[in-house]
C-alpha cells in the first residue's frame, strides 16, 4: 500500500490527528516502514496514532514502536487482543515519547487492568516460542487455503501478507455460496478501501479441526464453480 494519497490529502487539508491501522485487517494492505517513516517526517505538524493491532500475524520488519520513542509526532498502540486471544481482557500498550505517554496517563485507563489480566501477559510474554509455532501454522494454513482458491480463474484473490483471506467471484455470491457450506465470512461491500463489489474476507485458523473444515468447504465451494 503507498503512502502517496495520504500525503496528498495532508498537503490539502489541515490535520491535527491522524490514526492509521497497519495493516489494515478489514481490507489486508500494509504499509511498509520506509513509507510511514516518510510520511510522518514530512508532516512533523500532524499526531500520527498508528494502530498496530494486527502486526503480530506478520514477520519483523514492519512495526514502528521503536521508531516512535524518537519522534514528536507518533504513537504506536499495541494490543494482545488478536495472536494472543486476551480480547476480553482489553490488554495493551503504547509506545511512544514520555511526553506524549504522560498526557495519555493523566486521563486513566477506560479499562484498568486487573491482576488476571497482568497474570495472563506474563504467561504470554513467556511462552513466545508458542505463539510463533501458532503465527506459522496459520501462514502455512493459508497458503495452502490460497492454491485452493487459485485453481478457479472465476476467483479473484487478493493475496495479503495477514492472517485473512481476501477474494471475490465473478460469477457467483462468495458470501451466500459459502454459507452453504457452513462458513460464515465478512461481506466487503460497504468497506472503504475495496473497489470492487463481492469481495469477502475469511480469518485463517491456526486450529488444525477448523483448518480442515474450512479447507473442505472452499474445495467444494471452489469445484462448484468449475463445473
Amino acid at each position: 500500500m503507498e503512502v502517496e494519497p495520504l500525503s496528498q490529502k495532508l498537503s490539502e487539508k489541515k490535520v491535527e490527528a491522524l490514526w492509521i491501522s497497519n495493516p489494515n485487517p478489514m481490507i489486508g494492505k500494509v504499509f511498509r516502514k520506509k513509507q510511514l517513516k516518510r510520511l510522518v517526517d514530512n508532516f512533523p505538524q500532524v499526531l500520527f496514532i498508528l494502530d498496530e493491532t494486527c502486526i503480530d500475524f506478520l514477520d519483523d520488519g514492519f512495526s514502528m514502536m521503536v521508531e516512535a520513542q524518537t519522534r514528536n509526532n507518533l504513537i504506536v498502540i499495541r494490543s494482545f487482543s488478536k495472536l494472543y486471544g486476551l480480547a476480553g481482557l482489553r490488554a495493551g500498550f503504547a509506545s511512544g515519547k514520555v511526553k506524549i505517554l504522560n498526557k495519555i496517563k493523566k486521563n486513566d485507563l477506560t479499562f484498568p487492568l486487573t491482576g488476571l489480566t497482568t497474570y495472563l501477559i506474563k504467561i504470554v510474554l513467556k511462552n513466545q516460542d508458542f505463539f510463533s509455532q501458532i503465527k506459522d501454522k496459520i501462514k502455512k494454513h493459508k497458503l495452502t487455503l490460497e492454491e485452493v482458491l487459485a485453481k478457479d480463474p472465476e476467483i479473484v484473490l487478493n493475496r495479503s501478507i495477514t492472517n485473512c483471506l481476501f477474494f471475490a467471484h465473478r460469477r457467483k455470491n462468495a458470501y451466500k455460496a459459502l454459507l452453504n457450506f457452513g462458513v460464515i465470512s465478512l461481506p466487503l461491500d460497504e468497506q472503504a478501501g475495496i473497489q470492487e463489489k463481492g469481495f469477502i474476507r475469511i480469518t485463517v485458523p491456526s486450529s488444525k479441526n477448523l483448518y480442515q473444515k474450512l479447507h473442505s468447504a472452499l474445495v467444494k465451494f471452489v469445484n462448484l464453480g468449475l463445473k
